[in-house]
């Protein structure tokens, strides 16, 4: 008897399917990532604030973490009055940096930043003195200074008060550096 060759059993249809697929999902997947991230909305904004660490000159050393605190508050509040037409950047190591130590010209260069926020907390009659400072670099021109005094009472809330009043007087002035021309 002659072996007749077999012919191998016809693909499973399931099977074939499958095998096509899951490549064509790949690459729409890549395809999709690929817009999202070269498109303009995922873009870094043209215009960056960077805001130091503020520094703590009552000589209380309980006035550090409403240091900190006040800070975060500050970008946080920075963050939503931008509403992506500028970016903040806090909290990296060179922001950290005390005052006698810092160098605006290497916060700008190194962080990519166009302005940068520098705060202090003093001592005053009525309580707490606060001192913000808008700093366009680089060449470091002081563009807004906000003076608060406040009578010390619940800091968390005072801490968010004074945040959202260095943000009124700063943001108005951000807002027209990115807004354009019609």
């Amino acid at each position: 008897m002659a072996d007749h060759p077999r012919t191998p059993p016809a693909p499973n249809r399931r099977r074939e399917i499958r095998r096509l697929l899951g490549p064509a999902l790949l690459v729409a997947l890549m395809a999709v990532i690929a817009l999202v991230y070269s498109h303009p909305w995922t873009a870094r904004p043209a215009l960056r604030v960077a805001v130091a660490r503020f520094d703590n000159e009552t000589g209380n050393k309980d006035y550090d973490r409403f240091a900190d605190s006040l800070t975060r508050s500050v970008t946080a509040e920075l963050s939503v009055a931008g509403a992506g037409r500028y970016g903040v950047i806090e909290n990296t190591a060179i922001l950290r940096v005390p005052q006698n130590r810092r160098d605006l010209a290497a916060i700008g260069s190194s962080l990519g930043v166009s302005y940068v926020v520098l705060g202090q907390l003093q001592r005053s009659p009525l309580g707490i003195r606060v001192l913000a400072n808008l700093i366009r670099l680089p060449d470091q021109t002081y563009i807004r200074v906000a003076s608060l005094e406040r009578k010390v009472s619940d800091t968390k809330k005072m801490q968010a008060e004074i945040a959202l009043s260095i943000v009124d007087q700063f943001a108005p002035r951000l807002n027209l550096l990115t807004s354009t021309p019609k």
